[in-house]
């Protein structure tokens, strides 16, 4: 794809919001009658040129220069330039000198975060500018090797407390989960409900022309970052749904915080199967089941067109070319089904017949609502505003809640909890069975 991305550092979720220059509650620095509170524009310039320096001297890499912008961007009102200024000189001055240890958090998460030996060399230059007695080292040793903070840090407990999920996230083991489905299993409306944001493109066309790598972030930061041929760490809907055509590659990465995933999990998304118009899809998705670079297979069936021989002829690849047993068979759509004409004990019990026939062993089955469940999560975290979605998730509320259509009687759960039970957007959210599978690709 050209340049290279640092995925740990795309995978950080973004802690500028957590600097105390922008916060409300440190207006009191902006009473401060000379050049340097920090809403006066000196201030803001100093800060930035300081910022600016170290990264173009120590990284310069496309995501710290990203992240650099996003900085000045909100430093800088849209009438104003960045000048030069001394650094010795800022310095100096000593209501400045209050954000020593807040810049140098900033210099260390833009370029060193995951490099030590960087972050050292960095502070050397600090030392080296700043000439007054400090604590740089000590401040080092808290955010690097997890000594305890103290009181010449306490302003900075928030910012600190966000990088170290960051660092405790990143050290974690990655799961990875392979989404394979041939065309309107619902694969896209799956995978935004298991993110619980509209992150992929829902449609009754193929439309996944290369494989998306979707990775969740350790806490929200209200930002989607996507690398496709060029990176943005604000993607909008739009960025999102709408491939760059310069991308000359089959990759596109995307970074967010899932909405109830607590482990580094990482979503590929692949092109599917049948769609005979772009024969490659079939050919990209078929070498990166091969390939084996998974921890788990999610297998998606459209409940209304179980029987294809396009199903047929993807299970089968996957049973001679599949990297372990560690495969989850998921029918989507059930929420289409109607009473008296539809049977969901029958789907299921013919998908097992299906996979046994095949050469499956033992086939984990998980019957879900991926809309139902999608639009669950979407209220719970109040992003649904219009009458109409209203309507109709109330009416799936009271459809999950029947015998019929409550899917989470087919997984085997522990006792649901007082808070689910009493929250009717959560019990969807586990009727849906969308919870239950979170849980289950948790465990695998």
């Amino acid at each position: 794809m050209g340049t290279e991305i640092d995925l740990d550092i795309f995978r950080n979720s973004q802690i500028i919001e957590k600097n105390i220059i922008f916060e409300k509650e440190f207006k009191s620095y902006k009473k401060i009658k000379n050049n340097y509170s920090n809403e006066s524009f000196e201030f803001r310039n100093a800060y930035y040129k300081i910022l600016k320096h170290f990264t173009k001297k120590y990284s310069n890499d496309i995501f710290s220069m990203k992240i650099l912008e996003e900085y000045k961007e909100k430093l800088f009102r849209i009438d104003e330039k960045e000048i030069r200024i001394n650094l010795s000189k800022v310095f100096k001055n000593k209501n400045f000198r209050k954000f020593k240890y807040m810049l140098l958090c900033d210099c260390l998460f833009i370029n060193s975060f995951h490099n030590k030996e960087k972050a050292l060399e960095i502070i050397k230059e600090f030392k080296k500018i700043y000439k007054y007695p400090q604590k740089f080292i000590e401040l080092f040793n808290v955010l690097y090797d997890d000594t305890k903070n103290i009181q010449e840090f306490n302003k900075l407990k928030k910012y600190i407390k966000f990088w170290k999920i960051n660092k405790k996230f990143s050290n974690q083991k990655d799961k990875k989960i392979l989404i394979v489905a041939t065309m309107s299993a619902g694969k896209s409306t799956l995978i935004n409900a298991l993110i619980g944001k509209k992150i992929s493109k829902v449609t009754n066309e193929a439309c996944t022309e290369k494989l998306h790598y979707i990775y969740n972030k350790p806490f929200e930061d209200n930002r989607i970052y996507e690398f496709d041929n060029e990176l943005s760490l604000n993607a909008t809907e739009k960025i999102l749904l709408e491939n760059n055509e310069e991308n000359i590659g089959n990759e596109i990465l995307v970074s967010s915080y899932f909405r109830n995933f607590k482990k580094k999990i990482c979503l590929i998304d692949t092109p599917g199967v049948n769609f005979s118009l772009r024969a490659n899809d079939k050919t990209i998705t078929e070498e990166k089941i091969k390939e084996k670079d998974y921890d788990v297979l999610l297998y998606v069936f459209n409940a209304e067109n179980i029987s294809s021989n396009d199903n047929f002829n993807c299970l089968n690849y996957i049973l001679e070319n599949k990297k372990d047993d560690n495969i989850i068979f998921v029918i989507n759509k059930l929420d289409n089904f109607k009473k008296g004409e539809d049977s969901i004990d029958e789907t299921i019990i013919n998908v097992e017949k299906e996979l046994t026939k095949i050469g499956f062993k033992n086939p984990i089955i998980c019957p879900v609502s991926a809309h139902a469940g999608y639009l669950a999560k979407q209220k719970i975290f109040n992003e649904i505003q219009d009458e109409d979605t209203l309507e109709e998730l109330e009416e799936l509320v009271r459809k999950f809640k029947k015998e019929y259509w409550n899917l989470s009687k087919y997984y085997n759960y522990e006792k649901t909890n007082d808070k689910i039970e009493n929250d009717r957007y959560e019990m969807l959210l586990k009727n849906s069975g969308i919870s239950l599978l979170e849980n289950k690709i948790s465990k695998m």
